[in-house]
């Protein structure tokens, strides 16, 4: 299944759709997003935010945060209607 497809299953209001395989080539779109905001970083499990948040880090954008277990965490821990994909 395509990070695309995920998204368009599970997607958060407002929320930037960047595969971490697309991170580096999209990295200035993304600065330019988060700036001034607060950024949580979430993917499926929680392993790819983990390392997005760091390149995030890494390219000067201070504060990003990691959703810890991604949306299967939220799913279970939060909202058991979330979308399971």
């Amino acid at each position: 299944m395509t990070a695309h497809l995920q998204h368009a299953i599970a997607a958060l209001p407002g929320s930037l759709n960047v595969p971490y395989e697309e991170l580096d080539a999209r990295m200035a779109e993304v600065l330019a997003a988060g700036r001034g905001r607060e950024v949580y970083v979430v993917c499926r499990r929680g392993n790819d935010s983990q390392l997005a948040v760091r390149a995030l880090e890494a390219a000067g954008l201070v504060g990003a945060r990691d959703v810890q277990g991604g949306l299967e965490a939220w799913r279970t821990q939060v909202d058991p209607t979330w979308p399971q994909y």
